[in-house]
């Protein structure tokens, strides 16, 4: 008679508080020496290397616009003028479509 044994992997022990991953304290990123604050509604941050430099840059979408001609979101750009292992971002400038800022809908 030939028998075989099933072998399931264990399901790992379930999460508590002590063993969840912790976060870091949140600190103020810079842009141009000041902190980077977004104007109007929630800021979506995002890193990518936008200008295909090599050296990721800042993007963050926000809900709103500060231009008062803008009506929707929009989002910023803030080119890293350092490096990627200590980024420095400068003043930002935004997003553009077809010459003009680009406009996203926004609820």
């Amino acid at each position: 008679m030939l028998t075989t044994a099933l072998l399931l992997p264990q399901q790992p022990p379930a999460p508590t508080p002590d063993t969840l991953p912790r976060l870091s304290a949140p600190i103020r990123i810079l842009a141009d020496g000041k902190p980077i604050e977004a104007i109007i509604g929630h800021a979506a941050p995002f890193v990518v290397d936008y200008d295909r430099d090599g050296v990721r840059d800042l993007v963050v979408g926000m809900f709103g616009s500060d231009s008062e001609v803008v009506r929707g979101g929009t989002a910023r750009i803030y080119k890293n003028v350092g490096t990627n292992r200590e980024p420095r971002f400068g003043a930002f400038t935004t997003l553009q479509a077809d010459g003009k800022p680009a406009v996203m809908e926004s609820c």
